[in-house]
This record gives structure tokens, C-alpha cells and sequence, in this order.
């Protein structure tokens, strides 16, 4: 994309944003009897470097000392690999259903942006970033459903494990974060008669802010 700023002169930008995109997905349900076996895997890679070019060169005062120069260029670059997998088994014995999940989550992201005067990096720590970070959880969980005429509950026991690794190369500063979670749920449906429904619930929550949060 290119456009044209007049503002006491003629300054041109140019902006290249390219992204790719490779994401592959596999869910294979396996009856046993009057079991099942679920195993499922999802993976997802992106890459988005992207350009941003002003000719002449944008913020003289802050850059160049006062003096005029050609071009800026600031540039974004992001990286994110992302997969999650998992073994479930269902077992039935009506009017009991028994779901067993056990899985992994990972996901990797990296963050660098720089900014270029006359196409040569300026390297103040203040004008780039290069990041990493992983992400990293573990869990079981345990369901189960009672469904009978018109009664239905069910309660859920989930327990994982995350583990954040954070390093900002510029700083040389890692940082690592891991913590146990605990988030039971349970939930009540009775059916009555004509259009009347009960339903109970409830549900006790802990959760880490994702990493662009951090």
C-alpha cells in the first residue's frame, strides 16, 4: 500500500504487510464397544512481517539530530506457533457417561520491531523489542453426566499445570511463571412439565492472563 501526505511538503509512505498461514487439524473418534476413544491434535503456524516506510524521513529532531534525511522505516515482525492435543475416552453405562481428557497446550510467540534510519537499525534499546515467550499447560479432567427421563447434571474436575517463559533478549531479563490450576464446575437441568425448566449451576474459576497481557 503507498500513499501520499502533503503537509508543508510532500512526504510518501509505503507500507508492506504480508502474512502466512499453516494450520492443520486431526479428530479421529474410535468406538470400543459401547465406549469411545477421541484423539484429537490441532496445530497452527504464522508469520507476519510487516514494513513501514516514510520518505523523507519522520522525526528529524528525535532521529537525526535536527537534520534531514531520506527515509524511516519501522519494522513488526511476528511469529506464533500454536498447538494443542489430546486422548479422551467416554465410558458408558447409562445412565452414567464417564469422559476422561487428558491433553498438552503449547504455544510460541516472538515479537522483534526495530526502526531504521537511511536502512540502518538505530539501536536504541527504546526503539526495538525482540521477545519470546512460551507457553506451556498440562490437565486432566474428569466428567461426568447422570441423564434420566428429565433429570440432567453433570460435574466437571479439571486440574493443570501452566508454565509461562518470558525473555526479552534486548534486556536479557527471562522471567518464568508456573502455577497449579483448580476450576470444578457443576451444572443441574430438571425438565418439568408444559415449558417450565429448572437449572442450577456452578463453577469456581482461576485462570492466568494470556501472554500479550503479560
Amino acid at each position: 500500500e503507498e500513499g501520499l501526505i502533503r503537509n508543508e511538503g510532500e512526504l510518501t509512505q509505503k507500507a508492506e504487510t504480508p502474512h502466512f498461514s499453516l494450520a492443520n487439524d486431526f479428530d479421529i473418534l474410535l468406538p470400543v464397544k459401547r465406549n469411545f476413544i477421541r484423539l484429537y491434535s490441532f496445530v497452527d503456524y504464522n508469520n507476519s512481517p510487516q514494513k513501514l516506510s516514510f520518505s523523507p524521513g519522520v522525526f528529524e529532531d528525535v532521529l537525526n539530530n535536527g537534520q534531514p534525511y531520506t527515509e524511516t522505516t519501522q519494522k513488526f515482525t511476528e511469529k506464533n506457533l500454536l498447538t494443542h492435543n489430546f486422548l479422551q475416552f467416554t465410558l458408558s453405562r447409562k445412565p452414567w457417561l464417564f469422559e476422561t481428557e487428558s491433553g498438552i497446550s503449547f504455544e510460541h510467540q516472538s515479537l522483534e520491531t526495530s526502526i531504521e534510519k537511511e536502512q540502518s537499525v538505530i539501536m536504541a534499546d527504546s526503539l526495538r523489542n525482540d521477545l519470546n515467550w512460551n507457553f506451556t499447560k498440562l490437565y486432566l479432567s474428569e466428567t461426568v453426566k447422570y441423564e434420566k427421563n428429565n433429570l440432567r447434571f453433570s460435574f466437571e474436575l479439571p486440574v493443570n499445570f501452566q508454565n509461562y517463559g518470558i525473555r526479552d533478549k534486548i534486556h536479557n531479563t527471562p522471567e518464568k511463571i508456573q502455577t497449579w490450576l483448580f476450576t470444578p464446575s457443576a451444572n443441574f437441568k430438571y425438565e418439568l412439565k408444559g415449558f417450565w425448566t429448572l437449572r442450577a449451576g456452578a463453577k469456581y474459576n482461576q485462570q492466568m492472563s494470556d501472554v500479550s497481557s503479560l
